[in-house]
Parts: structure tokens; sequence; C-alpha cells
């Protein structure tokens, strides 16, 4: 394995923890808490899209691109293992079209 896939299995591992420790100490609704925890790191995605399609905003993430990291985190929790090669294959693909 490599380092960015040492990585992801990290960050993946320590994301899933922080956020079961507080859903664990949180009272119902729990899901408004989770949600917030998955924007976060969908912000987080959201910026780095922003970055590398040369966009520097003032006004926030672009709307586009909060979609696309969404879309992007799905298509790796469907693909699995191959999640992270289509994902990117599916930006080459938007480019294109």
């Amino acid at each position: 394995m490599g380092v960015v896939e040492d990585l992801m299995e990290k960050i993946a591992e320590d994301v899933t923890r922080a956020m079961g420790r507080t859903l664990a100490i949180c009272p119902d609704p729990r899901l408004p808490v989770a949600l917030a925890g998955a924007a976060a790191a969908l912000g987080i995605v959201t910026s780095l899209l922003d970055e590398m399609a040369g966009l520097k905003r003032k006004d926030g993430p672009s709307p586009e691109n909060i979609l696309l990291a969404g879309l992007l985190a799905a298509r790796l929790g469907i693909s699995g293992e191959d999640g992270v090669g289509q994902a990117y294959r599916d930006i080459e693909k938007l480019k294109v079209a």
C-alpha cells in the first residue's frame, strides 16, 4: 500500500472515531450533528476542487463543486477499492463535457 492509500485509511478511521464519539454523547436528534460533520468534510473537498479548477472565490465555495464533492464521496463509498480511481475518471469525463 502506498502513502496516499495509508493516509486515506488513517483519515477515514480518525473521522469515524471522532464522529462516533461525538454521536455517542449527543442527544437526539443526532442526524443534524452527523450532517454537520459530513458538511465540514465536504467543505474541505470542495475547497480542493475549487483550487484544482483555479477558482479563487471570496464568497465561499462554488455550488457546483459542493455537489461534485458529494458525488465523488458517494462514488468512493459505492465503488469500494476502486472508488478513488473511478472518482478521478469521473472528474476527467466532466472536464471533457
